[in-house]
């Protein structure tokens, strides 16, 4: 089944019962049996774990930005 806006590229190998979700892009074989989301689509469970780790985005870089500076600091008191 091929939600809606979702489309499959070049000759693919689409196993029995597979279900792509809207708005989604096919360019890899999917296995049988699978729920694919996403562009290039994945496993639906893959893709809900990405989902929720692109909000978390803006939070994990400021973090980042804090640990490479309080590194920075460290390194310039061992010098």
């Amino acid at each position: 089944m091929l939600g809606g806006q979702s489309a499959v590229s070049g000759h693919l190998t689409v196993g029995d019962k597979v279900k792509v979700a809207g708005k989604s892009g096919v360019i890899n074989d999917v296995e049988p049996d699978w729920i694919v989301a996403g562009f290039p689509a994945v496993n639906i469970n893959e893709w809900r774990k990405n989902s929720v780790l692109v909000g978390k985005l803006p939070e994990m870089r400021k973090r980042i930005i804090a640990l490479e500076k309080k590194i920075e600091e460290l390194e310039d008191k061992k010098v």
